[in-house]
């Protein structure tokens, strides 16, 4: 598999910021085989926040959902040394499999690079003594190698959290169902409803001490992109599910939007509290709305499903 992404890699849909674990990640697993790699990330909807600071981050479950549904493992992994992290990477390469490891895109070909500190994922294909392999999906996907104390340096930097990375791994045992994975998108979302809300409020509370150009939604607006793509795959056999397509299409331009405003409002223009406040609490209608949508249209295709059954059986 890694002989094959050295080569190059097949484009797999649009990457926005804030995306760019997925976007490594839809590689990796379209390499693996995964058919339906474009939008397998987006298996998780929710919110997870440690109750400080202004990031807010996604429900992150899609992993774990990916697994369960065609087999295939995603996890996120973090290391409290390079020492640490370079033993699991050798693992994952040693294995045949590569590593999606968070860089600093300060040190990278990229619109960032010598001037903005901000961590980004690439896929490194090997690490040898004399240069680590890499491609980066977004950037350059035609493989680059630099020396190893480049690339720790650029592992081991204040904006890659705990040397932050993504390990895919087992086997293909079944492609993924659009119905099927709609379906699982929508249980996860209602089974963790009640806690996400509350996440949501606590966070919208906090962000009025926030400075507004602090403010990072851009995993949440990731989440809510891919989980879009899942339900508009679903549409595609059943046209009941449309209007939850739009709903969190429109979800993940809102929550991008607010992303948008807080990145230029650190580079100096005017976000005020109380037009954040007012985001927030839009986006928090607008969530419940995209939920109740998918619930809706998971509860028809069901019932649906269960007549075409039984008329099949008289």
């Amino acid at each position: 598999m890694i002989e094959d992404l050295h080569s190059g890699l097949r484009y797999v849909g649009e990457a926005p910021f804030g995306s760019c674990f997925q976007q490594a990640a839809t590689n990796v697993l379209d390499a693996m085989g995964l058919e339906a790699a474009g939008w397998a990330p987006g298996l998780s909807w929710g919110f997870s926040w440690p109750g400080r600071g202004a990031k807010l981050g996604a429900g992150g479950r899609w992993g774990a959902n990916l697994e369960a549904q065609c087999g295939l493992r995603v996890e996120v992994r973090h290391a409290g040394s390079w020492a640490e992290a370079q033993l699991m990477e050798r693992s994952q390469l040693e294995a045949g499999l590569p590593v999606i490891a968070g860089v600093d895109s300060f040190g990278i070909p990229s619109p960032h690079r010598g001037r903005t500190h901000l961590v980004h994922a690439v896929i490194v294909l090997c690490a040898e003594p004399d240069g680590v392999t890499f491609c980066d999906p977004m950037n350059e996907p035609r493989p680059s190698r630099i020396a190893p104390e480049q690339y720790a340096g650029l592992r081991a930097a204040s904006c890659v959290e705990r040397h932050e990375a993504m390990l895919c791994s087992g086997a293909l045992e079944r492609q993924l169902d659009s119905l099927a994975a709609a379906a699982s998108l929508a249980a996860d979302a209602t089974s963790h409803g009640g806690a996400d809300a509350a996440v949501l409020a606590a966070f919208a509370v906090a962000a009025e001490t926030f400075e507004p150009g602090d403010l990072d939604v851009a995993d949440v607006a990731a989440e809510r992109l891919y989980a879009s793509r899942v339900v508009a795959a679903a549409a595609e056999t059943d046209p009941g599910f449309l209007p939850a397509a739009g709903a969190l299409t429109g979800l993940a331009r809102r929550w991008y939007l607010l992303h948008t405003l807080a990145l230029e409002a650190r580079e100096g223009r005017s976000l005020a509290r109380t037009r954040v406040r007012k985001l927030l609490a839009d986006l928090a209608d607008r969530e419940l709305a995209a939920r109740g949508s998918l619930a809706t249209a998971t509860g028809e295709a069901t019932a649906t499903g269960e007549a075409i059954h039984e008329r099949s059986m008289r």
